[in-house]
């Protein structure tokens, strides 16, 4: 029996129970039938009696069942773990990267002071003159200016101070023919150049004296092209009792000679 499905399990205890209540109220009737034939009319009753109650029980069970389901359901809904969420998808782009400044650019930004707006005119050029360690030699960037402007050009000031130094003076020098025709946006020439001082040495001829050389370089660029036009070099010797009188007597005699060079250069 315990082969058998718990459904049938179960109808075989409530048959055999309902059997033995009917038997057992139906005990003293039968006890009076002499008869066998009474007997078994009676023991037929009896089946037919437990048979109908089984099925009178078997009809409340599936609503009992279902009422069991039903509370079996709303347990497991009841105690069902809560759903994580999953985590939302960002809708955010991702912005592309600036693209960095090419040299040109980066030197134009922190070089060069853009002059007004409506004032590049044809034939303006630009002068940018480097100078030794602390040494100034204002004479000499007047001679340049003035060659130009003698020359029947005119000047624009578009050089901060830091072009005039360091790595930028040294770009501009280099003559590279991309930032030559970068610079095209506001000149059309530009005059590069640099001094350079030779050590105190005592003048041989003149015992006491000290003597101080000046050499200029420099060198006409085209912006239209960024080639380099001209090339040139002056140099000149001065003396004094000390070093300062020697370096001024040096560049007025650089003034000189650059003059005489400038005027066959710039046209």
């Amino acid at each position: 029996m315990n082969s058998l499905p718990s459904g049938q399990y179960a109808d075989y205890i409530i048959i055999g129970v309902i059997t033995a209540v009917a038997g057992a109220l139906l005990k003293p009737i039968t006890d009076k039938v002499q008869t066998v034939r009474g007997r078994l009319a009676a023991l037929t009753s009896l089946f037919v009696l437990a048979v109908a109650s089984y099925f009178g029980v078997r009809k409340l069970l599936p609503a009992e069942q279902t009422g069991l389901s039903n509370n079996t359901t709303v347990s497991e809904e009841t105690h069902s773990p809560t759903p994580i969420p999953s985590p939302p998808v960002s809708s955010a782009i991702t912005p592309r990267p600036t693209p960095k400044d090419s040299f040109e650019e980066t030197f134009v930004r922190e070089n060069v002071a853009p002059p007004a707006k409506g004032s590049r005119k044809t034939g303006q050029w630009a002068v940018a003159i480097a100078e030794p360690g602390q040494e100034h030699y204002p004479r000499v960037t007047t001679a340049v200016s003035s060659a130009i402007v003698n020359s029947g050009h005119s000047t624009v000031a578009i050089f901060r101070a830091s072009a005039n130094r360091g790595a930028a003076f040294d770009a501009l020098f280099a003559a590279d023919p991309a930032l030559s025709r970068r610079l095209g946006e506001y000149c059309d020439e530009i005059l590069v150049g640099k001094v350079t001082s030779s050590s105190t040495n005592e003048n041989s001829s003149v015992p006491g004296l000290l003597n101080v050389t000046l050499t200029f370089d420099g060198k006409i660029i085209s912006t239209s092209t960024g080639e380099v036009k001209n090339q040139f070099q002056a140099s000149a010797v001065g003396a004094g009792v000390n070093a300062e009188e020697a370096r001024i007597n040096a560049e007025e005699r650089l003034v000189s000679d650059l003059a005489t060079q400038l005027r066959g250069a710039v046209r």
